[in-house]
């Protein structure tokens, strides 16, 4: 599902104008990537967290015209999704009784 239908749906379903659903979208996007850099973990209650670490990444490169190398250390942001027990559950009983209709025909 694309923004843009995940927009259309929930004006469908809550009757809110679309400039209104467009601005609510934008300002969950700038607050969840906000949280992310800040490495603070994102969770949708009932569906899934989005866990954000640091890690330390060391290269070596040698700038034009310098003699020597120089390591250079950033941190890289890894990000990880995991749907709360719950909601992995439920999909869990859906894709099963999925595959097994398909099995069934």
């Amino acid at each position: 599902m694309t923004q843009r239908e995940m927009e259309q749906e929930i004006a469908k379903r809550t009757g809110l104008p679309m400039p209104a659903v467009k601005l609510l979208m934008e300002t969950l996007k700038d607050v969840m990537s906000e949280s992310l850099f800040r490495q603070q973990d994102v969770v949708f209650q009932g569906l899934f967290r989005i866990k954000c670490t640091g890690r330390q990444h060391s290269s070596i490169t040698t700038p034009p015209g310098a003699d020597h190398p120089k390591r250079k250390t950033v941190v890289r942001l890894m990000l990880g999704i995991r749907p709360v027990q719950a909601f992995r559950q439920e999909m869990n009983r859906w894709t099963s009784s999925l595959s097994s209709s398909m099995t069934n025909s």
